[in-house]
């Protein structure tokens, strides 16, 4: 079975599907994007390894509540050597906590899904913007 190859404006489209299933909070089509064993992996935490533990995980994010806000604004986005490198500022709103934070994201296709996702943020930013107390894990 031959996987097919994308074109780059094809690799840039699916992770932005991907972004605007993130932003409806429909966890499994943001998990459908993937391979089964995609990996996910803020680059601080240890990575979250298929498919279904993907959506497991992201259902638990304190976003995915019916109320919440997430945007996901892209600000640049290119390929390089095959790979997605996506520049963009994530912002939420959930209970009574606005915040955002800058964030780095590199995709790695495998035919016409993510085979796998680092995000690199810095996460005591996020903590502090999604206000969880100094010190806590």
């Amino acid at each position: 079975m031959t996987v097919p190859n994308l074109t780059d404006r094809e690799k840039i489209d699916l992770v932005l599907a991907m972004f605007a299933a993130w932003e409806r909070k429909d966890w499994h089509a943001v998990a459908l994007t993937f391979t089964e064993d995609g990996i996910f992996h803020n680059i601080m935490l240890e990575p979250t390894v298929g498919r279904d533990a993907i959506e497991a995980r992201l259902s638990r994010l304190r976003v995915a509540e019916p109320n919440s806000v997430l945007e996901m604004t892209v600000r640049h986005i290119g390929v390089i050597d095959g790979l997605v490198f996506v520049e963009r500022f994530d912002s939420w709103k959930f209970d009574d906590i606005e915040g955002g934070i800058p964030v780095v994201g590199i995709f790695e296709l495998r035919g016409t899904q993510i085979a796998r996702w680092r995000e690199v943020y810095d996460r005591s930013s996020l903590r502090r913007e999604a206000g969880y107390p100094e010190g806590s894990a």
